[in-house]
């Protein structure tokens, strides 16, 4: 992130992620002769709708998973969706477990802790850490790689 002081006078940060060395400097330009998303009517309309479109695809992979409903207020729950999807698909390619497995020993572990703020607490967790940060939310000793029979 990049803080930026707008045309408007405000300064926003501004995400660089993702773009080539030689997009970096447009985009900053960009974003120093426009208005901020709060003076711009026009942007805030087009962040809104790219949050709902995130939330919407998140809540599809949510459902795809099987996982139950969080808990917390509107805000939490919409960034803790996310939150959790995107670290479940990380720990699922970090762990290389069957997908049978890994519906059984990490996403119904996953789907009892309910709770958005956990979800947004833990957010920065390595996805090789889930597993037994899910137990310790748990209370239980739970390893993936661990046999169950």
């Amino acid at each position: 992130m990049t803080v930026v002081k707008r045309s408007c006078g405000h300064e926003t940060n501004i995400s660089l992620d993702g773009l080539k060395p030689f997009e970096r400097d447009g985009k900053l330009v960009w974003a120093a002769r426009s208005k901020c998303p709060s003076c711009d009517p026009k942007m805030k309309k087009r962040d809104r709708e790219r949050r709902q479109a995130a939330l919407d695809s998140a809540q599809d992979r949510e459902a795809r998973m099987g996982l139950s409903p969080l808990r917390g207020s509107a805000k939490q729950v919409a960034w803790a969706t996310s939150v959790r999807v995107d670290l479940l698909e990380a720990a699922f390619d970090v762990l290389e477990l069957a997908e049978d497995v890994f519906s059984v020993q990490v996403v119904a572990v996953a789907s009892q802790v309910d709770a958005a703020r956990w979800w947004i607490d833990n957010r920065e967790l390595a996805p090789e850490g889930l597993v037994d940060a899910l137990a310790a939310a748990l209370g239980t000793e739970v390893s993936a790689t661990e046999n169950p029979f």
